[in-house]
């Protein structure tokens, strides 16, 4: 598998939801998903300024759990 399929280890490896044990597999792809949400989101303005600190923090997150590109700082 590439490096964008691959499966993000995260600290979340189960939710536990009425009792069962689910596994929750997050794919890069779905990380940049995520991130993509955000960004079009903040461009339109969906978050008040308020939160901004919080999403930019989640936005971090994301971020760093991306496999980083060759070339880029």
């Amino acid at each position: 598998m590439s490096e964008t399929t691959e499966n993000i280890n995260s600290t979340i490896e189960e939710v536990t939801e009425n009792d069962k044990s689910v596994k929750v597999d997050f794919m890069s792809s779905d990380v940049q998903v995520v991130i993509n949400i955000i960004d079009v989101a903040s461009a339109r303005g969906c978050f008040r300024p308020q939160e901004m600190k919080g999403v930019g923090e989640f936005y971090e997150k994301l971020a760093s759990l991306l496999p980083k590109e060759a070339g880029t700082n």
